[in-house]
């Protein structure tokens, strides 16, 4: 519903008349115990009808006249992932892999085996990139391709054991900088940061898979980068801001 648009309850249009009568002409007689059950089921019926269409009222947070960057929350999301990124990137200086490469293997840890495809996807990098970090990854022996256990014509990339030791070694890394950062927060603030921050994920995930289906207005441009959910995001940005922040 458009705000400033009124709703009409439908007890408005259909008033409640009682069941009792009238003692005398113009003299309305007392209540029975059914009129007073009616009454107050009605009251309670308009008072939730009244919750409901206020909280159905579209929410403008954003206008075009007072719009700033410092409130932006793409800009927000993503300059905390470019300085997180960076100093994620120094901490990992003293390392034998580096932060980059670090990401692509917590990826794997979590989901064992996957294709180039799908393992560029979630870590933000495209082809191009992830197969330079995915070499650098098998030569030092973190990583190993294998041929897909669904389909046999197809390459997916699983951890090896010592791929497996070296995530687990340098994830204290990731962890310190993030509970260092955290640190003026309460606890229940980072849990409702954290809860809201997958709240917002999973609405854009929504959006984007709802904007790139078929009869979509914006599903030609997702033809054209190969059909996936983000699409409508220009594929250079799309990179960079989808493997900011550890």
């Amino acid at each position: 519903m458009r705000a400033g648009v009124q709703m009409q309850a439908p007890f408005d249009v259909y008033p409640y008349e009682p069941l009792s009568g009238t003692a005398a002409a113009g003299t309305p007689s007392s209540p029975s115990p059914w009129d007073k059950l009616a009454l107050t089921v009605l009251a309670k019926a308009k008072h939730a009808y009244a919750d409901i269409a206020e909280a159905t009222v579209t929410q403008t947070y954003y206008k075009a006249g007072s719009f700033e960057p410092g409130k932006s929350l793409g800009y927000l999301i993503k300059r905390c992932g470019t300085l997180m990124t960076g100093l994620a990137a120094d901490a990992f200086m003293s390392q034998p892999l580096s932060f980059t490469q670090w990401t692509v293997l917590m990826k794997l840890r979590h989901f064992t085996h996957l294709s180039a495809t799908e393992l560029g996807e979630s870590v933000g990098h495209d082809l191009g990139a992830l197969t330079r970090v995915v070499d650098s990854l098998e030569r030092a022996g973190f990583v190993e391709r294998e041929r897909g256990r669904r389909d046999r014509r197809t390459v997916e990339i699983a951890l090896t054991p010592q791929g497996l030791r070296q995530v687990e070694d340098s994830t204290h890394l990731v962890v310190g900088l993030l509970n260092e950062l955290l640190e003026p927060f309460s606890r229940s603030e980072f849990e409702s940061l954290i809860a809201q921050l997958q709240r917002l994920l999973a609405r854009l995930q929504e959006y984007s898979d709802r904007q790139s289906a078929p009869g979509s207005v914006t599903a030609p441009a997702a033809r054209k980068t190969g059909g996936r959910s983000h699409a409508a995001v220009p594929r250079g940005s799309r990179r960079k801001s989808a493997r900011a922040g550890p």
